[in-house]
């Protein structure tokens, strides 16, 4: 599983709506309007966009290989 978070500004809307967008293309599901969960990999041309977009530095991408609850702490 991937979570991808991201913190884009304000002033950057059309890049969040971009991203948002790619993100559903891509089967991931919306958390939060910027938390994404999905179980595909993401492409090497979703990251290179991603740099183009100069967004890079304002999105994380986290792979999550072990699932967990609260209930077992």
């Amino acid at each position: 599983m991937k979570i991808v978070l991201f913190d884009i500004p304000e002033k950057e809307s059309a890049q969040r709506a971009w991203l948002r967008e790619v993100l559903k293309n891509l089967k991931f599901t919306m958390l939060q309007k910027s938390v994404w969960v999905g179980n595909s990999s993401l492409p090497e041309e979703f990251m290179n966009d991603l740099r183009a977009r100069g967004i890079d530095k304002f999105v994380e991408i986290l792979a999550v290989t072990k699932s967990g609850t609260l209930r077992q702490l």
